[in-house]
């Protein structure tokens, strides 16, 4: 009770800050959730301060899912996240929320820090932010990929591979028919014009070549 009591206090001492996140880190929601409650309302401003935003992104981190959307609702806003973005602490607390958000709140998050990012991609924080929305936008794709219609009656496994490694078909090997190419130049062979006995073993090999062409 104490700890709660002076945890505004706390959270800003090079020392007591670590009491605080001792308490929180117990992961016993008796304690912790209630011990987090009290910063609500002033996220914005302790995630700017050295010792403060420690025990912000530990909050962030261990909180139930309930309170976690509280604390990072309290960062969604245009110019207030143009501010932490740029500050030195900030940007670490903002980092946390976009690796612990629901896909929804991270989704907003991330609309809103688009438009910011141009002004920062150039400090080593706004590399690092850059790069995790890359990597977010990268699942994001992979998870929309995975979910696009499929024929059902396929085999999934050579379905999948089908998408990926397309089989080519006859038309990559051979013209359209009246075409004067014969289809063996396609295969870098000269077709000999066979007259006579020959002419019947010729085509014999010549349907064979095609054969191992549409195997292929």
């Amino acid at each position: 009770k104490e700890v709660t009591r002076n945890a505004l206090t706390l959270v800003q001492d090079p020392f007591g800050n670590y009491v605080v996140q001792y308490v929180i880190a117990l992961d016993d929601a008796k304690y912790s959730d209630t011990l987090s409650r009290t910063f609500l309302g002033h996220v914005p401003m302790l995630s700017t301060q050295k010792f403060s935003s420690n025990v912000i992104k530990r909050c962030i981190d261990v909180a139930s899912p309930s309170l976690r959307k509280l604390f990072i609702d309290e960062l969604l806003n245009r110019d207030r996240l143009d501010k932490l973005l740029r500050d030195g602490y900030a940007n670490y607390v903002v980092q946390t929320s976009l690796d612990h958000a629901d896909p929804a709140q991270r989704a907003r998050l991330i609309d809103l820090i688009r438009p910011i990012l141009p002004h920062i991609r150039n400090t080593p924080h706004g590399k690092r932010i850059q790069g995790k929305i890359q990597r977010i936008d990268g699942l994001r794709y992979m998870d929309q990929s995975a979910t696009a219609p499929l024929n059902p009656h396929a085999n999934p496994i050579s379905q999948a591979s089908t998408i990926l490694h397309p089989q080519p078909t006859v038309s990559d090997f051979y013209p359209p028919a009246g075409s004067p190419i014969s289809p063996m130049s396609f295969m870098g062979a000269t077709p000999r014009t066979k007259t006579g006995p020959d002419q019947n073993k010729h085509r014999v090999r010549n349907a064979a070549y095609q054969q191992k062409a549409v195997l292929a």
